[in-house]
């Protein structure tokens, strides 16, 4: 099952949209910055061409991923790009001189799934909302490798979800840098159905 109509394409990037909205506020209160938010890239896809979407899949990210349970039922991963990962660390007080996002502190680390739970219950939140659904988040976790390694290890921690997945790349910009994220939605085997058909009007 994909998205096939333009219109259906036109209310997932709504919805990518809400979402980055949501995360442009709370980022940008958080981290002292102020932030602008390009226009998002959203996308049906099938798991096993998620990898070919990144820009860049053997660049480091930092990975952060959520469990949805409720009436919609899926997992939620983020990937901050190193850049990205720096700022946040730094404007939480917990960056170095030779900060190494392959080898992060405890502190860091949590620093960071704070920032991750943030950015992924804006895009819940929008899509909830949107869609009248009752959700529930659990407590993040977190890896840090290549986007691909990442991608693939919070893949195959959910083997019974679907093969399709909502694919969102969105830019936040500072005045110096372009903070590159990703949001993959892995939805259990009814639940991107039943978000199509509630915005199929």
């Amino acid at each position: 099952m994909s998205a096939h109509t333009e219109e259906e394409q036109d209310i997932l990037r709504e919805i990518g949209n809400i979402g980055g909205g949501h995360a442009l506020t709370s980022l940008s209160m958080m981290l002292g910055e102020p932030l602008t938010l390009s226009v998002p890239v959203c996308r049906v896809i099938n798991r096993k061409d998620v990898g070919s979407l990144l820009d860049n899949p053997d660049a480091l990210y930092a990975g952060v991923a959520t469990t949805i349970s409720g009436t919609m039922e899926c997992t939620l991963t983020l990937l901050l790009n190193k850049e990205f990962t720096k700022l946040v660390i730094d404007a939480l007080g917990e960056g170095s001189s030779e900060l190494k996002i392959e080898s992060l502190t405890e502190m860091q680390r949590s620093a960071l799934c704070e920032v991750g739970n943030i950015m992924g219950n804006s895009y819940i939140t929008a899509v909830s909302e949107l869609l009248d659904l009752k959700v529930e988040t659990s407590v993040p976790s977190m890896v840090v490798g290549t986007g691909s390694e990442v991608l693939q290890t919070f893949i195959d921690r959910q083997p019974t979800h679907g093969d399709n997945m909502l694919f969102v790349n969105s830019s936040f910009r500072t005045d110096e840098l372009c903070l590159d994220s990703y949001m993959l939605l892995g939805p259990a085997e009814k639940t991107l159905a039943n978000i199509l058909e509630r915005i199929s009007f």
